[in-house]
């Protein structure tokens, strides 16, 4: 089975101190590390995009100002200043010596702002660790949003495609850590990802008129000569024109005992139990 999506545990996060927690704690006071967060937030600050003390208070706000971030590296980059000092440096040539080269990337690195997930990825190099997974979160979510405990996901949620029948399959990965309560207080993420399957029921509703659906369906089955006619425009939801004589002769045999139904609804009838009964794909 190959992996597609993953998913981790956020609605409500309990602090794991495990070894990872105390690695990043430790990398968190290293002197290193604080002098170039330090430093990624004065360039912040100095092209008019400043990270309020303590971080932003919601993801989404860290979002919107993200967008303001990178319409100023625009504008930047598009300016005249910055245009005009690339010519002086290169002279306006295509091919450039190895020294011209660094003293452009020089400029461009003074005059730019930070590319911040670019040093997201040296602080982790520097520190060994990988650059994308807790410890990235934890240096992500500690310069944009002030968290300093930030924690391993109790457990993760994983929809997978099974290789063998194509059909996505719904796996909750837990560790030696994770707590039954862990589930129980993210059972929201994990119910909104089995929305994804597809066999997903919602509700759990007993099929109240099944023995007279199922009357019908059988008369349909019995009366069609052939297969039905598909829709060219719907062939893929299973929909399908039902001849009038065979809804008419249903109706003709029926309607005594079931006085509700019309041709109309007998038609109803008819594509619901091929669904129910999975004779039609879930559309």
């Amino acid at each position: 089975m190959a992996k597609t999506t993953k998913k981790s545990a956020n609605k409500t996060r309990r602090t794991i101190y495990n070894q990872d927690y105390y690695k990043a704690q430790a990398m968190a006071k290293d002197p290193w590390f604080i002098e170039k967060v330090s430093w990624l937030k004065s360039r912040f600050a100095e092209i008019g995009c400043p990270i309020p003390e303590g971080g932003f208070g919601s993801y989404k706000e860290y979002i919107a100002w993200n967008g303001r971030f990178w319409k100023k590296f625009a504008e930047m980059q598009d300016s005249q200043e910055f245009h005009d000092e690339r010519t002086k440096i290169t002279g306006g040539k295509s091919n450039i010596s190895r020294e011209e080269y660094w003293k452009l990337a020089d400029f461009e690195e003074k005059f730019l702002p930070p590319i911040y997930g670019r040093h997201i990825k040296e602080i982790l190099a520097h520190f060994g660790f990988p650059e994308q997974g807790y410890f990235h979160d934890f240096v992500e979510y500690g310069i944009f949003l002030g968290k300093k405990n930030y924690s391993n996901s109790p457990f993760n949620v994983q929809m997978i495609r099974n290789k063998d029948t194509k059909k996505w399959e719904l796996f909750i990965q837990i560790y030696g850590f994770t707590k039954k309560d862990d589930i129980s207080n993210n059972w929201d993420l994990i119910a909104n990802e089995q929305k994804y399957l597809p066999d997903y029921l919602g509700k759990s509703k007993e099929w109240e008129t099944f023995n007279r659906d199922l009357e019908v369906y059988d008369l349909y089955k019995k009366l069609l000569p052939g297969k039905e006619i598909k829709k060219k425009r719907n062939i893929e939801y299973g929909d399908f024109f039902l001849p009038r004589s065979v809804d008419a002769a249903i109706f003709a045999k029926i309607y005594e005992k079931y006085p509700e139904l019309s041709t109309e609804l007998i038609r109803n009838i008819i594509h619901r139990t091929k669904k129910r009964l999975g004779e039609l794909p879930n559309g």
